[in-house]
């Protein structure tokens, strides 16, 4: 894979597109606490150094990694020269799988992906570094991120840091206001129950004019790995699925199903699929409320607006817990202080404030992000837009995140879909048997790792 220099290229932002993965603070100047030469001539100018920066998620892109990333890096360090790597061919730039580059022991300073990640990519290929001694070396304040976020990373090893936490994940509850006007319906309250959403969801679903129209799409994926009751896929000591041996899941596949055994609201095989679902919601019209992940973006032709995310009677959890992206220091890295350096400027407060106004979802724990996010968005101050509703009042416990976690969410959103379409007879078979595939898959994951 041909690895391109990347030097500072203005500070040119995506505007358009809301990207994921901001944040966070070290301190208020950007980066001090970041800085490994503390102590050092402070007249003399560090030493040129090259970074690589190796983007496991797949194909983002070098355009996309400089707009968001790399030229506020190389504008506040010039003596840094970014190296841009990524998993997956796309986005303008070529791919190189993590074993293979391990395999030609390419040089690898920075890993970044998301945290859900972080046992496939740092853990599994030996280039997880407890981050506790660079912590302590720059006095870098754990206690200026978001505590769900940073709870996400300790879930993961028990304790130990293994990267710093740069953007944050939320679940969105997007309507159509122009359906709810049609049908004489009020536009949901920010703090409405998920009982409370379920019938509105009743009355919006009808056929008017021949058209059918539904009342409510539901991504089984992201409201399972951001779950508002914090309960985890998979049992961190024995890597069994949790599905049948913990009641939680199988009051959240109730509370999910139900939704489609809705007189209208119904999908079949065709139309399942969360991404033909949410299409009908942003420019199709014909969903009138929409519970997702997705980044919020200006190409939605419907008149779409946000409330917050339903909560469950005593549980004030407002999105689930709070995933999101990480920058990480390898072990492999030669130029540990550096990359600390790198990785903890996106946690300053002078980068985590300037794309929070760009509209990015960030992890740093300051109530002006809340204010001004999106504030340089014209699209979103033009459509007037309920932003606030983008910030839950509480966040789910954070559960055990492990290498298997996937392949256990791939089973259970398999067999919801079986469930809500009919192929699947109850919620309890539904989950016996995500619960059995998923054991089987993660005993055959663990022979191919050894």
């Amino acid at each position: 894979m041909l690895i391109k220099t990347l030097k500072v290229a203005g500070a040119a932002v995506l505007t358009g597109a809301l990207l994921a993965g901001c944040t966070g603070r070290t301190s208020d100047n950007g980066g001090n606490n970041g800085n490994s030469n503390a102590g050092t001539d402070a007249n003399k100018p560090p030493e040129p150094v090259e970074l690589v920066v190796y983007y496991y998620g797949g194909s983002y892109g070098e355009e996309r990694f400089m707009q968001s990333y790399g030229n506020d890096i190389v504008k506040k360090y010039p003596h840094m020269e970014l190296k841009f790597m990524q998993g997956s061919t796309g986005g303008g730039t070529e791919g190189l799988p993590l074993a293979d580059a391990i395999a030609t022991k390419m040089p690898i300073d920075v890993m970044y992906g998301s945290v859900e990640q972080i046992p496939e990519s740092l853990i599994r290929y030996d280039l997880a570094y407890d981050h506790g001694e660079l912590i302590k070396k720059n006095r870098y304040d754990l206690s200026h991120l978001n505590a769900n976020v940073v709870a996400a990373h300790k879930s993961i090893t028990g304790g130990p840091i293994y990267g710093l936490p740069v953007g944050a994940d939320v679940l969105k509850f997007l309507y159509n206001r122009d359906l709810f006007d049609k049908f004489g319906v009020p536009y949901p309250k920010d703090g409405m129950t998920w009982d409370e959403v379920y019938e509105l969801a009743k009355r919006l679903s009808r056929t008017d004019n021949g058209i059918r129209y539904r009342g409510a799409a539901i991504s089984f994926e992201y409201v399972s790995r951001l779950n508002q009751f914090g309960v985890g896929f998979v049992d961190p000591q024995t890597s069994k699925p949790l599905f049948t041996t913990d009641d939680r899941w199988k009051r959240l596949a109730e509370l999910f199903s139900r939704f489609y055994q809705i007189p209208g609201n119904e999908v079949d095989s065709k139309t399942v699929s969360f991404g033909s679902q949410h299409t009908a919601f942003t420019t199709g019209g014909t969903v009138a409320m929409d519970f997702t992940l997705n980044v919020l973006n200006d190409l939605w032709t419907v008149n779409w607006d946000l409330a917050k995310f339903p909560v469950f009677p005593g549980n004030p959890a407002g999105s689930g817990r709070s995933g999101g992206n990480f920058f990480a220091v390898t072990s492999i890295s030669k130029n540990k202080d550096e990359a600390f350096k790198l990785t903890s400027y996106l946690t300053s407060r002078e980068y985590q404030l300037k794309h929070s106004a760009l509209g990015t979802m960030g992890v740093l724990n300051d109530p002006e992000m809340k204010t001004i996010y999106g504030r340089d968005v014209p699209w979103m101050q033009e459509r007037k837009i309920n932003l606030e509703a983008l910030f839950p009042e509480a966040y789910a416990e954070q559960y055990p995140i492990t290498t298997y976690d996937k392949i256990a969410r791939d089973e259970f959103v398999k067999q919801m879909n079986g469930l809500v379409t009919g192929a699947v007879t109850d919620v309890n078979t539904a989950l016996r048997d995500a619960a059995e595939s998923a054991a089987k898959l993660i005993e055959t994951a663990k022979t191919q790792t050894k």
